[in-house]
């Protein structure tokens, strides 16, 4: 019987046993890390664009804006370089509130913003809609032929960030003076100077008057978050967006009548 036992072959299964065994503990401790891995995360790319009243867009004045993704945990920060450019750098997936802040002035947000990371980069963008602050504007109205104009002069109160040239400016007619209509008035950044063709007047007749321009402080913000999604066929892809804007304006200047000679 005891020749039957060959002691070598039972030290190598004892072996294979414990090796067997050493890959099972092995491949359960990489399931159990795999399990506890975080979520995705990612790249979100930004820029900072300014515009004028007619939406046409403006050198980036190099402001140094910052930028804050915050969760309900902990809160992200970077910042503009010199072209208005941005980036979150592995920033990980999850909700977030993202914020524009000039200094410690919070000036604009989106909220709840879901992030989904992956390799894409993510798209924020921040823009800027804005017309100069005047103090006062001086104008008159001239006829050349057929043809309105208005000639004039605006003061500029303060420096706007960025030299754009055009005024929003609101217009009546009677008898509706509740309906306002506007013109976006040009002016010489140098001189202040206003020379610019309104509309011909064939409709209008001697005699008839209207409610003249209406300045009005204005500025419009604006904020869109899209999300890069990869689609389960990876043949295409698709934005998810969050967008967020919001308006200030002020009457700054009253009504007066014009009467067409």
């Amino acid at each position: 019987m005891k020749d039957l036992i060959n002691p070598g072959s039972c030290k190598c299964g004892l072996w294979e046993i414990l090796f067997a065994s050493f890959l099972v503990l092995m491949l359960m401790m990489g399931c159990t890390k795999q399990e506890f891995i975080d979520l995705p995360g990612g790249d979100v790319a930004g820029s900072i664009v300014f515009k004028d009243i007619d939406y046409s867009n403006y050198q980036y004045p190099g402001i140094s804006y910052r930028i804050k993704a915050q969760s309900d945990t902990i809160t992200y920060w970077t910042s503009a370089d010199k072209n208005g450019k941005f980036n979150f750098s592995e920033l990980p997936s999850g909700g977030y509130n993202v914020t524009l802040m000039d200094n410690d002035i919070e000036v604009m947000s989106i909220k709840h913003c879901s992030f989904l990371g992956g390799a894409q980069p993510s798209e924020l963008s921040f823009w800027y809609r804005i017309q100069p602050d005047i103090k006062s504007i001086d104008y008159h109205f001239e006829i050349v032929k057929d043809t309105l104009w208005v000639i004039g002069k605006v003061e500029l109160d303060g420096i706007p960030p960025v030299e754009s040239n055009k005024i929003m400016l609101y217009i009546s007619f009677p008898p509706d003076n509740s309906q306002y209509f506007y013109d976006v008035i040009p002016f010489d950044w140098k001189t202040n100077q206003i020379k610019h063709m309104l509309f011909k007047i064939n409709s209008l007749k001697s005699g008839d008057y209207f409610n003249s321009y209406i300045y009005k402080k204005y500025k419009d913000f604006g904020a869109t978050f899209s999300n890069y999604v990869i689609k389960e066929d990876h043949s295409r892809n698709q934005y998810d967006k969050f967008s967020s804007s919001f308006k200030t304006a002020s009457d700054s200047t009253s009504i007066y009548t014009f009467i067409i000679p």
